[in-house]
């Protein structure tokens, strides 16, 4: 199998991109979702795609953040998430070839740090990551409020998700 990873390109390949994603983790999205929700977010992040020929079998989406270092200062990084590889192609370095991807533009825009959103953590160990966090505490939710309080389940699942805004939303 040749591997070729890239960003994807044009709408057939976004909408090819959602459907190797959801097929990746077992679901299909409802039309109106897709149109309204996650093909509109697509081209705000920087997706990129393994290739087997002319046949996408993994996705990867990777986007900006800012990290604070002690003292204060903020850092650049990118925030890596939705990966995922088509069952038919699990094992056979596409996974592998994604991160090495992404870390090597990393690497060309000199970026010291990224970081890595995913349901299952301890398959990224072999890329250097590790979970930060297993507790991330917020104010107990009272009748009226929005706020609620974010616990990992173990540290390798949290029901803690990251969202395109700074604080973190919660459940599922």
């Amino acid at each position: 199998m040749t591997l070729e990873v890239r960003p994807i390109e044009g709408e057939q390949e976004l909408r090819e991109f959602a459907r190797v994603h959801a097929t990746a983790f077992g679901h299909r999205w409802e039309d109106d979702k897709l149109e309204n929700v996650i093909l509109p977010w697509l081209p705000e992040v920087h997706a990129i795609a393994a290739f087997d020929g002319d046949t996408m079998v993994g996705a990867s989406v990777d986007q900006p953040f800012e990290m604070t270092l002690p003292g204060g200062r903020m850092a650049p990084m990118r925030g890596i998430t939705w990966v995922g590889v088509l069952p038919t192609h699990r094992g056979r370095g596409a996974l592998r070839a994604m991160i090495e991807h992404q870390h090597a533009s990393f690497r060309e825009q000199g970026l010291a740090f990224s970081a890595l959103f995913a349901s299952e953590t301890t398959i990224y160990g072999r890329f250097g990551y590790g979970p930060a966090t297993v507790v991330q505490p917020r104010p107990r939710s009272t009748p009226g409020t929005a706020s609620s309080r974010c616990r990992s389940r173990t540290p390798a699942r949290s029901s803690c998700s990251r969202s395109r805004s700074p604080s973190p939303s919660c459940g599922r």
